[in-house]
């Protein structure tokens, strides 16, 4: 009988169609949760389904940036319920990180997918590796 591989499943779930099952695979590799067998993920997933449901209509990157963040800062347990309590948290302003680009309308931009959007609006464009509000 094969040996059951947890982090082999949990990177084939954070290529599910599902995206709730994308954010339950991110949170338990993020984490490093270590599971012994299939039975404990079918729990993992039954346990975390809620809360990333909930979370569905963000991207994995803010997901998982926001995520990452709670785990470098905050001294108790985190869950993907956390997760939703900070997901509209500017996480770059809460690190103290300088913006790449401030608008004239006070917006401060920290991630390049927030350039691109603003690119493609052609708010904003990139001259000699500065960008520059239009």
């Amino acid at each position: 009988m094969e040996q059951f591989n947890a982090q082999q499943y949990l990177e084939l779930m954070l290529k599910d169609k599902k995206k709730h099952i994308q954010i339950i695979a991110l949170f338990a590799l993020t984490k490093k949760y270590s599971f012994e067998n299939y039975e404990q993920i079918l729990w993992f997933i039954k346990r975390n389904s809620k809360a990333a449901k909930e979370l569905e209509i963000f991207e994995l990157d803010k997901i998982k940036r926001t995520l990452e963040y709670l785990l470098q800062t905050v001294n108790y347990k985190v869950a993907l319920e956390t997760v939703s309590k900070f997901i509209m948290e500017n996480i770059s302003e809460l690190k103290g990180e300088e913006p790449i680009l401030i608008l004239k309308n006070g917006e401060r931009i920290y991630d390049t997918t927030r350039l691109r959007e603003l690119e493609k609006l052609r708010r904003i464009k990139y001259v000699k590796n500065k960008w520059f509000e239009i």
